[in-house]
């Protein structure tokens, strides 16, 4: 996302994973995990019926700062 909030590009993962984002804008980014607990490619809110939490939104913590010709790592542990 950028800090606007407009979805760049999407990734779907499954456990442990390296993701590459390549040719990336020189921008300033946020990232976010979404826990697809249903495995529908979607987020879920709340089903009271079902009695089923919405599906866990985690944010990285920091913005990210993209430089034209740079190229960055950052790693994120999710618990």
């Amino acid at each position: 996302l950028t800090v606007s909030g407009e979805l760049i590009s999407q990734k779907y993962l499954d456990g442990e994973s390296i993701v590459k984002f390549e040719k990336m804008e020189p921008d300033t980014y946020r990232f976010r995990l979404i826990q697809d607990s249903n495995m529908n490619g979607q987020w879920d809110t709340v089903d009271y019926d079902a009695k089923l939490q919405p599906e866990r939104v985690i944010n990285y913590a920091d913005q990210v700062k993209l430089r034209s010709n740079w190229e960055m790592k950052v790693n994120w542990l999710i618990e």
